[in-house]
């Protein structure tokens, strides 16, 4: 019995880390980050295997984000860069509220959207910006300093006139929805490779060893934590302060933030963002809550990968992986043929979905798609699901 557990756990770690090379350094997901948090979730359950000692440092339940590749400079965070645990139901919120609720009696929180971009830390030296790095594996990032000056809503000065002696700003690269469409179709027009979705786009064009890539991309960017800081003129007690501070300073912050004080309207706000995802101008998969003293966030700590003092609660999925089984010829009452996507059954957002959109030909040979093809879809709110991109192969060419 032990033999297979660990057989099983062996297999769950390297199958992680082959998705956050795939994730991180290519990205090139072949999963939904629902269907990711699931390996996570079981892996980590058969490392707590009661009575066996499962668990290594080395374990992806242990670790942040992934190596940082060769191409760039390393460079070192002086605050780690850490992940938050997630949650997908509110019993798990409530549950996280309870157990901090023990050692912080009736703490206020601060909610903010989870914008789906990628994570950067800018260090400013005597508010001069030195050195923007990418999270890496929380510890060490890819020093990208001279691509994020290309950025336009990343201040290359703080705008303020006594800015602190040293300050990490960290934030959300982003690709708004609408700018993401464009930069898929110019892609398309010039024959390259197009991205599976705005979070893989805004990190492929950091990225680009080419920073003249990286300015002809929409990339925007909202502040949202805080990693060094040092200097007496500038001090926070709150979380919700530096955010004004950060606004100061010159960086957007979404404009969604609220503060709470108690779970029950924190439970009410996450329903009611849920119901605006759709409307919002950039792509957001959940909710992050924190604890808003930061007295109470250095008392409440950190695991080895995640603060104690926040979390993220997750929106339902809007991408999950199935298969082609058959492409379908319909004839409109004009006679134009019109293909459409047969899938095997998946669960997706509470719907079981088992057709998806294929609009034309031309979208048919775009993604290189063929009957028994694993792929990747996408469902938003009650629009039709559409194939992301083919994940694995079945045969060679397109359709027919």
């Amino acid at each position: 019995m032990t033999t297979n557990i660990k057989d099983k756990i062996l297999n769950l770690r390297n199958e992680i880390e082959r998705h956050n090379k795939l994730y991180y350094q290519y990205q090139a997901p072949e999963i939904s980050d629902a269907e990711y948090d699931e390996l996570v979730k079981e892996l980590k359950h058969l490392e707590e295997t009661p009575l066996i000692s499962l668990k290594t440092d080395d374990s992806p339940t242990n670790k942040v984000g992934y190596k940082p590749s060769s191409t760039f400079e390393s460079s070192k965070h002086a605050i780690p860069m850490l992940s938050l645990d997630n949650s997908y139901s509110k019993e798990e919120i409530t549950a996280w509220y309870n157990r901090i609720s023990k050692s912080v009696p009736n703490p206020e929180l601060i909610c903010e959207l989870k914008v789906d971009g990628v994570s950067l830390n800018l260090f400013y030296d005597g508010g001069s910006l030195a050195v923007a790095a990418t999270r890496g594996d929380g510890q060490t990032g890819e020093n990208i300093t001279e691509n994020v000056k290309t950025i336009r809503e990343i201040p290359k000065l703080l705008e303020v006139e006594t800015p602190p002696e040293k300050i990490e700003i960290r934030g959300e690269v982003y690709i708004s929805k609408t700018d993401f469409e464009k930069l898929n179709g110019d892609l398309f027009t010039h024959n390259d490779q197009q991205f599976a979705n705005a979070r893989n786009a805004a990190s492929g064009s950091l990225r680009q060893k080419d920073a003249s890539i990286t300015a002809a991309r929409p990339l925007s960017f909202f502040a949202h934590s805080m990693g060094e800081l040092s200097g007496k003129n500038v001090t926070f007690e709150k979380h919700s302060e530096f955010l004004e501070f950060a606004k100061e300073c010159g960086f957007k912050l979404q404009k969604h933030t609220k503060i709470f004080k108690n779970i029950d309207d924190v439970l009410i706000y996450t329903d009611e963002m849920a119901a605006k995802r759709d409307k919002l101008p950039y792509e957001v998969d959940g909710i992050v809550i924190k604890v808003n003293s930061l007295a109470q966030q250095k008392f409440l700590g950190f695991t080895n990968r995640s603060p104690r003092w926040a979390i993220a609660f997750k929106f339902e999925a809007r991408q999950a992986t199935t298969t082609l089984e058959k492409i379908r010829l319909q004839v409109g009452r004009t006679g134009v043929v019109t293909p459409s996507a047969v899938l095997r059954p998946v669960e997706l957002s509470g719907v079981t979905i088992t057709h998806a959109t294929l609009h034309n030909f031309d979208e048919i040979q775009r993604l290189n798609l063929n009957e028994g093809d694993g792929v990747l879809i996408e469902r938003a709110g009650d629009v039709i699901p559409k194939i992301i991109k083919v994940t694995e192969k079945h045969s060679s060419g397109y359709f027919p």
